[in-house]
């Protein structure tokens, strides 16, 4: 049975907007006010929506070195074949395969360029989730702990599907900030300023609605329109006093604060009427972690049934690049061996040597593909307004910045796509990707161009973006 759209809701409280501001750094989506009018009727032509899911550390299949394992639970076979398989990763999605894309055969080129020219992203694990939708390593700048700028200029590919469809991206994710945050940055606006990842699915709930109480005030609403005066103007002299006594990447921290107050306020002035039920906030108040994945999930499809979003980035996890953090038994249950960070069980031994065995990492990966599946069957089972899912209107990229996650392996990078963004894309089908001289296969990131092409992203000139990152072609999806 589909799903049916929610009904129309009145505009959001005063307390509600700035509850929800204050609640977190990042500017709340709040789609009363981001999205135009429309009386409660649907939109004559349905949207377009991009998700893009992480995983980190890689996946199980053979690698080039190291591997003790011998198997390939990642790579679908010619016709899907081998997602029948119980221990492949993914599994659960055996039976959408007539939805499903795999782009196999294709190398990460910032891990490449980075060793080529002795930049952070030719170590281990560094910019794997950074270059995912952006193409880029992060610059060298002296220690990696001074780590926080982009290689390459320029938004994300999330951003910039948003700048056309005139609505922010939710950026969310499982794993809590830890050391370093740049390299678990997923969504950047620019070379400088990355999307603070929302991780608690109560602060989701907030970044959505307004607030957990979602009272309906429009008087004191109306009121604090007329309160325009910039937060920014009154604190102005102490902003650049404080600002001069900062080291530079805490300078560029603070640069985004300011930024998304800035825009807090030109929304609040752009105010249009929300049309969209609010759902009760009492399953988001503290569940036990081994729910949040869930739970963020079915926040994601529901702002993207409201049409809160029409953007969603999901990192299961930040990189597995020894990050320590929380330990990964307390989110996925069934651990053997559950007190250890997530980068342990992707080299399948512990920081002592101890062989920990491929299970634990194999039942780490599917759990983590059912965050994929979960938004695939969701969007699947939801119609929008020309009578087709919302799914054949979406398109679902998921994967890791490594191939073979023991070893460290940097070829066959694949990525698994649901969707046909609108009916362009062709599903159904595993593309290898061709290879390159000197046994170099074709750079992953040579999708990036063609997603934003499907979105129908045009640089300022009216011309596609046949560039993005380090990419050096386009690898087509239709």
């Amino acid at each position: 049975m589909t799903a049916r759209l929610p009904k129309p809701l009145p505009q959001p409280s005063r307390r509600r907007f700035l509850r929800s501001t204050v609640a977190s750094i990042a500017l709340p989506l709040l789609p009363s006010l981001t999205r135009p009018s429309s009386g409660g009727a649907q939109p004559a032509n349905p949207p377009k929506r991009f998700i893009a899911i992480y995983t980190p550390g890689g996946v199980i299949q053979t690698g080039l070195a190291r591997v003790r394992h011998g198997n390939d639970n990642w790579t679908a076979g010619s016709n899907f074949s081998r997602l029948g398989d119980s221990n492949h990763i993914l599994h659960s999605v055996r039976d959408l395969s007539a939805d499903l894309i795999q782009v196999q055969k294709t190398q990460r080129e910032t891990l490449y360029e980075g060793l080529s020219r002795g930049l952070p992203s030719g170590i281990g694990h560094w910019d794997e989730l950074t270059s995912f939708l952006t193409g880029s390593g992060l610059k060298k700048a002296g220690d990696k702990a001074s780590l926080h700028e982009l290689e390459l200029n320029g938004p994300s590919i999330d951003h910039k599907i948003a700048s056309v469809t005139g609505h922010r991206p939710l950026a969310i994710g499982v794993m809590p900030d830890v050391n370093y945050p740049a390299l678990h940055a997923m969504s950047w606006r620019n070379a400088r300023q990355a999307d603070v990842r929302l991780n608690s699915p109560l602060q989701v709930y907030a970044e959505i609605f307004g607030g957990p109480e979602a009272q309906t005030d429009s008087a004191r609403f109306k009121n604090l329109l007329k309160l325009r005066r910039s937060i920014l103007d009154g604190v102005s002299s102490e902003q650049k006093r404080f600002q001069s006594q900062l080291s530079r990447a805490d300078r560029h921290h603070l640069d985004a604060f300011f930024t998304n107050v800035r825009e807090a306020e030109q929304r609040l002035a752009e105010h249009r009427e929300l049309s969209c039920a609010t759902p009760s906030a009492t399953r988001y108040s503290n569940p036990d972690r081994t729910a949040v994945a869930d739970l963020l999930v079915d926040l994601g499809l529901i702002a993207l049934e409201c049409d809160a979003t029409r953007v969603v980035t999901f990192a299961v996890w930040g990189v597995a690049g020894g990050t320590g953090g929380p330990i990964m038994g307390s989110y996925v249950p069934g651990l053997k061996q559950p007190r250890r960070d997530y980068h342990i069980y992707s080299h399948f031994h512990d920081a002592k040597g101890n062989d920990l065995g491929v299970a634990d990492f194999r039942k780490i990966c599917q759990w983590s593909a059912r965050n994929f599946e979960r938004f695939v069957r969701g969007l699947k089972s939801r119609t929008d307004s020309d009578g087709h899912t919302m799914l054949r209107n979406s398109l679902i990229m998921y994967g890791s910045g490594i191939g073979d996650g023991a070893s460290h392996e940097y070829r066959n990078v694949a990525r698994m796509f649901a969707g046909q963004a609108g009916g362009a894309v062709r599903t159904g089908r595993v593309i290898e990707a061709r290879g390159r001289s000197g046994g170099q296969q074709q750079p992953v990131e040579d999708l990036l161009p063609e997603i934003l092409d499907l979105f129908d992203y045009r640089k300022p000139d009216g011309s596609p973006q046949k560039k993005v990152g380090l990419s050096k072609d386009i690898l087509s999806l239709r």
